[in-house]
């Protein structure tokens, strides 16, 4: 209401008004800045003139002042590259000159506080890196004056060449940084020696879990001294280093390839395998290690560890996954095919799917799902690989994990992978057998096998209601009153014969061998087993040259009045004889007797579904494309076996 109502001038409320806006205007009002005085200029003069009096520790306030601007209100970050400075940036060529001098100065003197990154490993300030970036400053603007350095300025300045930091953002000079301590370790080579060990304990010794940072300018200066002193420091510290300080050293060892250090990591892990391991913990630091730096991951030393003690085992592949960051193949790719298919299995037991757990919406993944992460990783590596041993491999896994029926469809997708990678066009020999020839047919899988099968199994249907039809060889007559005969199918048995009989001559010569009442499963007595109707097997072109497989197809043939027609699609093909069999490929039959002359008085005929036979082909049609998932091709075909 207040906004809307006029108000007197000079009101209390007026007044009050006036004096809130007063005080939002003077909140409103930026300070106004004040520059630093002395300026830039003025304080980079008295630094060099107190410098050059004789007071070498002058450079470091040099440096506070460099960082100003002339619009600066304050100092700031000294960087170790003084070059980037303002005031190096805005000196003229004079002043460069004496700015050169005073660094030379302070580098022959030292630095301030030697011993300062030994007390405090991870804290620093100008003073601390003055020297440092005073030896940069030389080497990249005076590089005769760097060069001429003698080894005892070094010696002084080991301390801060090894801890002098950079950060990541930095990585770009990282050479520089090399270069400076290669030189160090060339000029003053015991020295650097002798602190290096000792910086390590000290920063090993700091406040909280902190990497080592003392070995990060070193990647010019390994010889085999340096790795020498290293490997004797690791074993004499293996009892009282953290463990990331232990991991970190020997990790490096292991990248510069330091044979001794890598002996004594596979008999920390050896000592797991024969059960007398002292400590477990550095055993599976170093069963890590040998993992991540090895070309072959050390996988004849590692894995037996891993199947004696079972514990080790978990604890070690979940703390490799955790630190594989969802990349499994850096470690997949170094293994056989064979290899991975074992590891593969060994997790896919000790953190089974079916505990696989379901996280909703954001979560932080811990080492367990870290593990169940690997496990995917390497079934996806190796069903991607595109070899022979890796179809293979998982092939046996399949065997192995035979709860898990949905490792059928990866079996048939590495398999597809393995066959791009592999494959070779046809001969020009065959080429001309399938095209000269009449009903010749290239088979180099199961996919084609079942396709010539169902071609096959037409032509056959043909012959049934041919012009000399074959249908009466599957009814047997009952009644031959003259015109009022009375006809009742054959068994299923007499028909799959028939389709058998058929098959093989249809097949002849294309090296596809037909079996009958093939033996799947024996029992404990003198049962047959199951057996499946007709089991077509072919040999085809392995994923080698010169080897051959075996491709199946099993076909699994019904009367039209069996009382499971509608179902046994589903539980007795698919769920029994191609899961038992591990086959992915299959044949549903109906033959189809419906028609006048069949005898009323039958029993199965009133057991037959009221379809048309093409209302029968569409129902078993539609059933057979929602089987065909997970790998599985399952086609039907109703064959008219009916009287004229």
């Amino acid at each position: 209401e207040l906004f809307f109502t006029p108000i007197e001038l000079g009101s209390e409320p007026a007044q009050k008004m006036r004096a809130d806006y007063s005080d939002a205007q003077k909140w409103s009002r930026k300070p106004r800045k004040r520059r630093v005085k002395p300026s830039p200029k003025e304080r980079i003069e008295h630094w060099l003139e107190r410098s050059e009096k004789g007071e070498p520790q002058a450079w470091c306030a040099l440096l506070d002042a460099m960082t100003l601007e002339d619009t600066s209100t304050h100092y700031g970050a000294v960087p170790l590259d003084v070059q980037t400075l303002p005031g190096w940036q805005n000196a003229d060529a004079s002043t460069r000159q004496r700015l050169l001098a005073a660094a030379h100065r302070l580098v022959r003197v030292g630095p301030i506080d030697p011993l300062k990154w030994l007390r405090e490993p991870h804290r620093w300030g100008t003073f601390h890196i003055a020297a440092y970036a005073a030896l940069l400053l030389l080497k990249n603007e005076e590089p005769a004056t760097y060069d001429a350095l003698p080894g005892w300025v070094w010696e002084r300045h080991v301390a801060t060449v090894l801890c002098a930091p950079f950060f990541d953002g930095e990585d770009d000079q990282k050479s520089q940084h090399e270069e400076v301590a290669f030189r160090c370790y060339q000029q003053a080579k015991n020295a650097m020696l002798f602190y290096l060990p000792v910086q390590i304990d000290a920063e090993d010794r700091a406040e909280g879990d902190r990497h080592i940072s003392c070995d990060r300018k070193l990647g010019q200066c390994w010889d085999d001294d340096l790795k020498r002193a290293l490997h004797d420091k690791l074993i004499e510290a293996q009892t009282y280093w953290r463990t990331t300080t232990f991991d970190q050293i020997a990790a490096l060892l292991l990248i510069h390839e330091y044979q001794p250090t890598r002996e004594v990591l596979v008999g920390m892990v050896r000592s797991v395998t024969e059960g007398v391991c002292p400590n477990l913990e550095r055993a599976m630091i170093a069963a890590a290690g040998l993992i991540a730096h090895s070309p072959d991951a050390a996988w004849s030393i590692i894995w037996p560890a891993v199947l004696t003690n079972r514990d080790f085992g978990r604890e070690l592949l979940m703390s490799v996954a955790d630190g594989l960051h969802h990349n499994a193949a850096e470690v997949a790719s170094k293994l056989t095919d064979g290899q991975l298919g074992d590891l593969f299995v060994w997790l896919a037991k000790e953190f089974p799917y079916s505990q696989d757990r379901e996280h909703d919406g954001v979560y932080s993944p811990d080492r367990d799902d870290s593990a169940r992460d690997f496990r995917d990783g390497l079934l996806s590596f190796l069903e991607n690989r595109g070899t022979p041993a890796s179809v293979q491999a998982i092939e046996q896994a399949a065997e192995s994990l035979s709860e898990l029926d949905w490792l059928r469809s990866t079996v048939v997708e590495a398999r597809k992978n393995a066959l791009r990678r592999t494959w070779k066009p046809c001969t020009p020999a065959e080429f001309l057998q399938v095209t000269t020839q009449p009903g010749t047919r290239l088979v180099r899988n199961a996919q084609e096998l079942q396709d010539v099968l169902m071609a096959a199994i037409g032509r056959l249907e043909v012959k049934l209601q041919g012009e000399t039809p074959a249908a009466p060889d599957l009814w047997d007559q009952t009644d031959r009153t003259r015109g009022q005969e009375k006809f009742r199918p054959k068994d299923e048995n007499h028909l799959s014969d028939w389709i058998k009989r058929g098959l093989e001559d249809e097949l002849k010569g294309l090296g596809i061998v037909v079996a009958r009442e093939v033996e799947i499963r024996r029992g404990e007595g003198v049962g047959t087993g199951e057996a499946t109707d007709i089991h077509v097997t072919a040999m085809v072109p392995g994923l080698t040259e010169g080897n051959f497989d075996r491709v199946r197809v099993i076909i699994e043939a019904k009367g039209c009045w069996h009382t499971k027609l509608n179902t046994a699609m589903q539980t007795q093909l698919v769920a029994r004889y191609l899961k038992d069999n591990q086959c992915q490929y299959g044949i549903y039959l109906v033959g189809w007797y419906v028609c006048p002359q069949w005898d009323d008085s039958d029993y199965r005929k009133g057991r037959v579904p009221r379809w048309s036979l093409e209302e029968a082909r569409g129902n078993f049609q539609k059933q057979a494309e929602h089987l065909s998932k997970g790998g599985l091709s399952i086609q039907s075909v109703v064959v008219n076996a009916t009287l004229r």
